[in-house]
């Protein structure tokens, strides 16, 4: 009887130890398990980051030629950078796809594959291509500001100025570079302009001003020319006159380029002809203003 009880006792322990390596060996697995998941989901964000900047770019390239004359000139000479940037894709999906993972980290590559690869004809088809690109890139990294001011410069090339603003305003109140922050602001600036909502252009200026854009990215100087036209637009006379002496005083070395803008800006140069005490004051304030202008 006490033998009978021994070999019980011994085939519990067995029984029990080998319950505990089964546990272990099942944590283990497990632990491997999330590793692999941790290192797919790291290198899957890697790998779209890659993927989202190659679809940036092309749709990029789409919308300029769709919108400027001179780029499509350019870019038909020298197709080089959109089939670069569609090699460098295609490159990215073959690694992927020859792991034999079409979904590798819960994206289907395979589906990716044909926005590389469907031809475009017409102006139409650059431009809604260009679209899908955009999303897509936002969709594998959605705080990717470049991309979403090109997809609000898409809407606004479409006339959905709605749609616009809201790209725009996101990458406005959220992007972190001022280059992007200012990219945003001038889109907003032109988008309310164009409904004719001038104190909400002004209000997204002087927000640009406030952070002191132009100082910190030259670039932008010309938001203050911006302030002076939309002072123009709400017959603010004299600010717009302050608005084109601040800029000539901070930005003398611009002088060239600030006078083309004003031969090109309609608002200024009626105010100028319908106010000829406006054109005096600031003709006083800056006479190299008016050096290559009527």
């Amino acid at each position: 009887m006490a033998a009978t009880h021994r070999d019980a006792a011994a085939i519990a322990d067995k029984v029990k130890g080998n319950s505990q390596k089964s546990r272990e060996y099942a944590d283990e697995t497990n632990r491997e398990r999330a590793a692999r998941l941790r290192i797919q989901r790291i290198v899957g964000r890697r790998v779209f980051r890659r993927f989202a900047a190659v679809l940036y770019r092309i749709a990029k390239s789409y919308l300029l030629i769709t919108a400027d004359r001179s780029y499509r000139i350019e870019v038909f000479r020298q197709p080089v950078a959109l089939d670069v940037e569609a090699l460098r894709g295609q490159q990215i999906l073959n690694r992927v796809l020859a792991k034999g993972e079409g979904r590798f980290a819960g994206y289907d590559w395979v589906q990716a594959g044909r926005l590389l690869r469907e031809a475009l004809d017409s102006d139409d088809d650059l431009r809604e291509r260009a679209r899908v690109l955009l999303e897509e890139a936002l969709r594998l990294k959605p705080k990717f500001a470049e991309a979403r001011l090109y997809l609000g410069f898409y809407y606004k090339l479409c006339g959905n100025l709605d749609s616009a603003e809201r790209e725009f305003s996101q990458v406005f109140e959220s992007a972190r570079s001022v280059e992007n922050r200012g990219h945003a602001g001038t889109q907003l600036v032109t988008v309310h302009e164009a409904r004719g909502n001038f104190e909400r252009a002004l209000v997204v200026i002087e927000r640009m001003l406030a952070r002191r854009l132009p100082e910190h990215d030259s670039r932008f100087y010309f938001t203050y020319f911006n302030l002076a036209v939309v002072r123009s637009l709400r017959n603010e006379l004299p600010l717009a006159a302050d608005a084109l002496t601040t800029l000539a005083r901070r930005f003398p070395e611009r002088m060239g380029e600030i006078r083309a803008k004003l031969a090109q800006s309609e608002p200024l140069r009626e105010a100028f002809r319908n106010s000829p005490e406006f054109r005096a004051n600031v003709e006083r304030r800056i006479p190299a203003l008016f050096a290559d202008t009527n």
